[in-house]
């Protein structure tokens, strides 16, 4: 979890390649890439960003537990935050976590349906829109 403590460069980086991309920008992480995105637009108002998509991201279990250096817990998401996150998880994925009852109102999730098949067949993804928690019930 360096990225926490020592992820100014890679913040850094993702904002100067938001700064020259075309707006609207889709902002897409996986897993420690959620959370890096997150923590930037956390940080700093990017208004170009239009959408973050979160897939396979810890960034909302990491805010609950209060891990999350640039976002206390109880503080929610400054007014500056994306037009709109999207994020998806699966729930065997031990590391995904949701994102929409965490942050009401600001993100929306989707689960990823993978079924994946040996000798040669494919993987297939299925995003959905409704929320569902991903701990066993």
């Amino acid at each position: 979890m360096a990225h926490l403590s020592r992820g100014q460069a890679l913040r850094d980086e993702i904002a100067a390649r938001v700064d020259r991309a075309r707006p609207p920008v889709v902002l897409v992480g996986h897993s420690l890439g959620g959370i890096a995105c997150l923590d930037l637009l956390v940080q700093r108002a990017l208004p170009e960003v239009e959408l973050l998509l979160t897939v396979g991201s810890q960034a909302p279990y990491l805010y609950i537990i209060d891990a999350l250096p640039c976002l206390r817990y109880g503080q929610g998401l400054p007014g500056h935050f994306a037009h709109r996150w999207i994020n998806v998880y699966d729930r065997r994925d031990l590391l995904s976590f949701v994102a929409g009852p965490v942050f009401a109102g600001r993100a929306a999730d989707g689960t990823s349906t993978t079924a994946c098949r040996s000798r040669g067949r494919t993987r297939r993804t299925s995003p959905t829109t409704r929320s569902t928690p991903c701990w066993p019930r």
